[in-house]
Formats: structure tokens, sequence, C-alpha cells
């Protein structure tokens, strides 16, 4: 496989990543609320699994 295919498919690969992803936080947006849970609930999630972030970096 030629280094162009191997980028094209990894960038495919990441491209279906964000989408899913992106289906998941939707899903947890709107479904949340209706088992208790409330958009500081997702927002601290996320903040948490994100991690702390680089050196030096302050998250909000």
């Amino acid at each position: 496989m030629s280094e162009a295919a191997l980028e094209g498919c990894l960038a495919a690969a990441r491209a279906w990543e964000f989408e899913l992803a992106w289906k998941l936080l939707l899903m947890a947006a709107e479904r949340g609320p209706s088992l208790g849970y409330s958009t500081d609930d997702l927002v601290r999630f996320l903040r948490t699994a994100a991690g702390s972030g680089p050196a030096g970096v302050v998250r909000p």
C-alpha cells in the first residue's frame, strides 16, 4: 500500500471516529435529562474525561 493510500485510510478512520463520538455526545445530551442528569453533569464528565490538558494550559 502506498503512503498516500495509507494516509487516506487514516483520514477516513479519523473522520469515522469523530462522527461516532459526535453521535454519542448528542445521544447523551438528549437522553441525559430523562435519566436525571443535568447539562452541568455532562460538561463535568467531558472535562474529567478530557483530563487536565497540556502543561501550562488551563481549561475553564
